[in-house]
């Protein structure tokens, strides 16, 4: 959720989870929370460019079955994570609809930087008054 903070910039709180592709050999998730700031042009067609940044958990497992005996490995760490996002929106009455790039980078635990990733996609929001 993003407040304005004068008529340019927001300022909030996020969350940010992914998670592995369904069906891989290997399962993943990262969880984590930061804050969130970010700078928009004005008009019915916009820029909008930001960063966020918090504290984060990532596990992953890898698990194989053989002759019905099941065995596995589990990675599980905490740290911080910093997000900068750019994208390109438009103004729908009280309504945002963007298309956003994201890259996710993760530190400050041991094996965290395997959980680094790239985000694309489109989103919608509400704008708050």
């Amino acid at each position: 959720m993003l407040w304005p903070l004068g008529p340019r910039v927001r300022v909030g709180i996020e969350t940010l989870v992914g998670s592995s592709y369904p069906g891989s050999d290997t399962d993943s998730l990262f969880q984590g929370t930061g804050i969130t700031a970010e700078y928009q042009t004005t008009g019915t067609w916009f820029a909008a460019v930001g960063v966020q940044a918090g504290g984060m958990v990532a596990s992953a497992s890898q698990s194989s079955e053989v002759d019905a005996l099941r065995a596995g490995v589990h990675y599980k760490e905490s740290g911080y994570f910093l997000a900068p996002q750019v994208g390109v929106a438009r103004r729908l009455g009280r309504f945002d609809l963007r298309v956003i790039a994201k890259p996710v980078w993760h530190f400050g635990g041991e094996g965290l930087d395997a959980f680094d990733s790239f985000y694309a996609g489109i989103s919608v929001a509400r704008i708050s008054r």
